[in-house]
């Protein structure tokens, strides 16, 4: 910003509430063209000089200039009036789509799969929890702010997935990071009834990171070959003997493997292979919809961060295609059923 004509320290603050209220236009005609164009009706976008108004009156606000350029009809002030009188109750808004994320009821619907992961932009971070429900349709089940290493931010998730009635229709799996956090924390609320896996990609990395460069490429190619072994024991067996072999040279990297051999092999112990086991064996389907979903929060802090994101998640989800492998889901949660109490009770 140049100092120019704001030399004095009133001059700063005059500056800085001009840019707050251009701001404020900013964010209140976006929401009225968003609303206007929400309708999907032809009355509500027929005036084109509400449209001109509109856009016009942004372009001259936020560049600073005295004119519009375009010939509009009415002011901008009443374009917004009449755009915001044209949305539907319900409209789309950063906000409300947040808060209706999180009110979502979860009880209804047997989700036997959830991925959960954690992603950032700048200094802020969220978490992200994406299900898929019995019949193979996917759900984004809430987003927080913070991250899932964070206890706090852990216990928030765990929390306010049970009180919104996840569990109660089956048992599932969690696919995550492998962050210990949030794993005691799915633990102090799904006793028994939910399964923790680690996203297999993150494991290794975080296991190779103890190994001397020259090993690395190496040792992960032997971790993911014993991945592969159908047999869980076989499997866990593998992994055994990968982390008595490193024992010596390389403690850290024999505990890191060791820590994670049952929550790695969980395909196996679940008797599910095929395309199903690929999508228990990473959590890439949550942090991969977070990362498309993060940049719509740039240069917002705080809840005005959380909601921008919430507001792209939902608008992703209702382009979600039906799970291919959806066929194999009544397998999955039949293991799952062997494994929990026979209780269904929350």
């Amino acid at each position: 910003m140049r100092r120019g004509s704001a030399g004095s320290g009133s001059g700063w603050l005059e500056t800085a509430g001009a840019l707050r209220e251009r701001g404020r236009l900013a964010w209140a005609l976006g929401v009225a063209m968003e609303r206007v164009l929400a309708t999907a009706r032809a009355t509500a976008v027929a005036d084109v000089g509400v449209m001109e108004a509109i856009v016009a009156e942004a372009v001259g606000q936020l560049a600073g200039q005295q004119q519009v350029r375009r010939p509009v009809k009415g002011s901008a002030a009443a374009a917004v009036k009449a755009a915001g009188a044209r949305a539907p109750e319900g409209a789309d808004d950063a906000t409300g789509a947040w808060q209706r994320l999180q009110g979502a009821d979860l009880a209804e619907r047997a989700i036997p799969v959830v991925w959960i992961a954690s992603g950032g932009a700048g200094g802020e971070r969220v978490s992200l929890a994406l299900g898929v429900a019995a019949d193979g349709c996917k759900q984004v089940l809430g987003l927080w702010r913070g991250a899932l290493a964070e206890q706090r931010c852990s216990q928030t998730v765990a929390t306010d997935l049970r009180s919104r009635g996840l569990g109660r229709r089956t048992a599932f799996v969690a696919v995550s990071g492998g962050e210990r956090a949030l794993d005691l924390a799915l633990d102090e609320q799904w006793p028994q009834r939910v399964v923790m896996a680690h996203c297999q990609d993150r494991v290794a990395d975080a296991v190779t990171a103890h190994l001397p460069a020259a090993m690395r490429e190496q040792a992960a190619q032997a971790i993911l070959a014993a991945w592969e072994i159908p047999d869980v024991a076989q499997a866990r067996h593998a992994l055994s003997e990968l982390a008595a072999a490193w024992q010596v040279d390389h403690p850290g990297a024999a505990a890191r493997l060791r820590a994670e051999i049952e929550a790695t092999t969980i395909p196996q112990a679940l008797g599910v292979y095929g395309p199903l086991a690929e999508r228990l064996r990473s959590a890439a389907p949550a942090r991969y919809l977070l990362e498309r979903c993060l940049p719509a929060g740039a240069g917002r802090t705080g809840r005005d961060f959380v909601a921008s994101v919430a507001l792209a998640t939902r608008r992703r989800q209702d382009g979600f295609r039906r799970l291919g492998e959806h066929e194999a889901l009544p397998r999955l949660m039949s293991a799952l059923a062997a494994r929990a109490p026979a209780t269904a009770a929350n």
